[in-house]
Parts: C-alpha cells; structure tokens; sequence
C-alpha cells in the first residue's frame, strides 16, 4: 500500500513551542550524516532568511526580529549517496535507526515550509557526483538530477538542505527567534550527542544591517559541564542520567529534569523541585552554587516516543494504579526515582539542608508554634519535614503530624 506525503504531513503536530523543530531536526540529520563518515572537521552551517517587513518597528535591544521565512543547512557530511537517496524516498526507513532516526523528519519539515531543495556533492564508488532535487507535499520528489563531476577539479563533500517559504500561518509568528535563542535552541535540543562527544561545529549566521552575523552553538555548552553519569532503575527498566552542572546566574530557579529519545530531548524540561523541595534552590557545595541538569535516556523512553519525537505516549501519573505492574511507567514515578538517586550523588547538600530544615523546624515551634513542643523530642518528625517550607507549610505540616500522633494514641488507648 503507497503511503502519500501529504497524509504523513497533515499528522503531524507541532506545538507552539516546536515551531522550530523542523530546523532541529535538520540540523540533526546533518550531524547524522557526519557520523556516518570518519572525519574529525565536521561542520554546520545554519544560514537563516526572515520575513521582510518595511513597517518594522526599530528595537534598540534588537529582541523584535520577524519571522523566518527560509532555513539553509550547510554540511560537510556523507551527503546523500545512493542508499541514503533511497532511504529519504521511503516513509518510515529503518536505514539510520541505529541513530534514533524514524524515517519521518523531512514530514515535520514540510509541515512548516513549502518545499525543501537539497543539492549535495558526495564520493561514492570512486567518482564524485553531484544531486540535485526538491521534495514538496504535493509532488514529492521531483527534479531529481545527478551527475558525475570532473576528475581534475578539487572537490569537497557538501550538502545544502533548503526549508523555503514557511507557510505554517499558526506557528509562524513563534520563529521570530534571535540567532541567539536559536542557537541556544539547537544546544537544548541536541545536547545528547554533546554529552557523548559527537556534537560537531555548528554555526548560526544571519544578514543583518551590519553584515553577516554568525553564532557559534558550541560556545553555549562551555557555560556548563557534566558532572555525574548514574545508572538507575524503575521496576525492571533500566535508565541512565547525565548530570550537568550550570553555575547560578541570572533569573535561573530551577533545577530541571530533560527526558530525551532517540538522541533527542523531548518536551518541555521538568522542575525536580516539583517531586522534592529538597531542589527547590541551587545545589551548594564547597561553597558553590549550581544548578543541575539533568538528562534522561532509556531504551524504554526510545519505545514510548511518538513519531514526530515530540513526545511520550507515556501516562504523567499512574495515580490509582501504583500497585498495577500492567501499567505503564509514568513519568512522575521515573521523576521520584531520580529524585532520590540524586540525593544520593550530592550527600553533602542533602545533610547540610535536613541539619537546617531541622534547626528551622526547632526555631519555628519554639517562637510561633509551642503547641507542636512535645515534637521537638520526635527527631523522627523533625527529619520528615520538607526543607524550604513557608511558615504557612509548616504550620501545615505540623498540624498533619498532630493530628496522626493523636489517632495513633487513641488506636493505643482502644
């Protein structure tokens, strides 16, 4: 049964905040093809093309830009031989899905822009060859021109992936990004193959009024530096963490929790603080504050990812069915559990908060809350009070712990 595009297009998806996915995801099938080769000069270009708009009103900061009308991905990959031709020709090829590649990224693509025009120059089989084609919705591939080069001349392996004319008319206005957060969008988005050392130079470049402006993505990985690898396990799946640590800075609160597939991260970065106040503030040690990153993959996330890699098909909460091993994981159990392991990894903040959550906890029933008193010889309740609590919490909690002492001194007297 033939598959058309266009029904693959109109099913996928994308959110408001994935109105850039297209390009990352170019962006990693150019680093895809950089690893299908030895090459140790790996490069990428991502040159952007906006909207002109002649009524645009002047931004001193230079943060209102319009949107993006075309993307060109420039890289010095494999490019696309014959059986990497062949693979972009058929939904859904298993040809790099030892790279999480599900044979459906040029949809998502088209599901933003108009047509993608690909020229690349490849070596294959002793000759050098250049192909030329465009893909749309309606035609598919078409214009499809390949022919051998001259032997005398010098060439070099280039492939140039074109995203004209962005008709997406609800997500459009979400691409007018600075080169700046779209650098940083691609960092985010690809930043499994920089903790596995495969992330190569990739370079965002614009024209702007003062000429060529280039951002360089991998200057935004030095600003953080991996820390910790951990090994963990729900039930029986098994899970591995990557642990960044980011210097505090800015108007950061939060330490976050990315779940990734595929080589990719996936959905929205998750406060750890949501299932533990213990990470409500920066972590300190030695005397520094940082704030965690940290990175989640798991064959078993690689199973549960949608096909578009915007998300899991994955219950948030298996509230009410804790007990069911016939459910599936959800993602607040997986949360819990890293939550946990990373206490483990940083004993020395864990031990100094509970030391003074505990002191916080004598002080505030000793000066506002003295009918909680007899609990301050309940070292066993003083340690289950949540560090960073509001003295409205508190009252809360201990309100809690008083109400459980005296059912439990009542069942005694029974």
């Amino acid at each position: 049964m033939e598959v058309k595009a266009k029904d693959i297009i109109d099913s996928v998806d994308l959110s408001r905040s994935e109105a850039l996915y297209p390009i990352y995801e170019s962006v990693v099938n150019s680093i895809i093809s950089l690893l299908r080769t030895d090459r140790k000069d790996g490069k990428i270009d991502v040159l952007i093309e906006r909207e002109v708009f002649e009524d645009k009103e002047p931004d001193l900061f230079d943060k209102k830009v319009p949107p993006i009308k075309s993307v060109e991905i420039v890289d010095n990959g494999e490019g696309f031989t014959e059986a990497n031709f062949m693979s972009f020709k058929a939904p859904f090829s298993k040809l790099n899905k030892k790279y999480g590649c599900k044979g459906i990224g040029r949809f998502t693509m088209l599901a933003m822009f108009r047509l993608i025009e690909v020229v690349s120059t490849y070596y294959e089989r002793g000759v050098w060859y250049r192909r030329k084609f465009t893909f749309d919705a309606e035609r598919e591939i078409y214009c499809d021109i390949i022919g051998e080069l001259d032997e005398s001349v010098a060439h070099e392996c280039q492939t140039k992936v074109k995203l004209i004319d962005c008709i997406n008319d609800e997500l459009k206005p979400f691409t007018a990004k600075n080169a700046e957060d779209i650098a940083i969008g691609i960092k985010n988005h690809c930043f499994i193959y920089y903790l596995c050392g495969q992330f190569p130079e990739v370079n965002v470049v614009e024209t702007t009024e003062e000429g060529l402006k280039s951002i360089g993505v991998n200057g935004y990985f030095k600003l953080e530096s991996k820390d910790k690898e951990k090994d963990i396990t729900v039930r029986d799946k098994s899970f591995k963490l990557y642990i960044v640590k980011t210097p505090k800075e800015n108007n950061r609160r939060y330490n976050n929790v990315t779940f990734c597939a595929n080589s990719r991260t996936v959905g929205a970065k998750r406060d750890l603080s949501k299932v533990d106040s213990l990470f409500l503030f920066p972590i300190t040690e030695n005397g520094e504050s940082v704030f965690l990153d940290i990175y989640v993959v798991s064959p078993y996330l690689d199973a549960h990812i949608n096909n578009t890699r915007t998300k899991f098909k994955l219950p948030d909460s298996n509230e009410g069915f804790e007990e069911d091993p016939n459910t599936d994981i959800s993602i607040d159990e997986i949360m819990r559990r890293i939550a946990v392991e990373v206490s483990g990894l940083y004993d020395s903040y864990v031990q100094e908060t509970k030391k003074r959550t505990v002191e916080e906890a004598e002080e505030y029933i000793k000066t506002q809350a003295p009918q909680y008193r007899s609990f301050l010889l309940r070292k066993d309740v003083l340690d289950r009070m949540p560090p960073h609590l509001s003295a409205d919490k508190k009252e809360e909690f201990f309100h809690k712990e008083a109400v459980q002492a005296d059912k439990k001194l009542e069942e005694k007297i029974n």
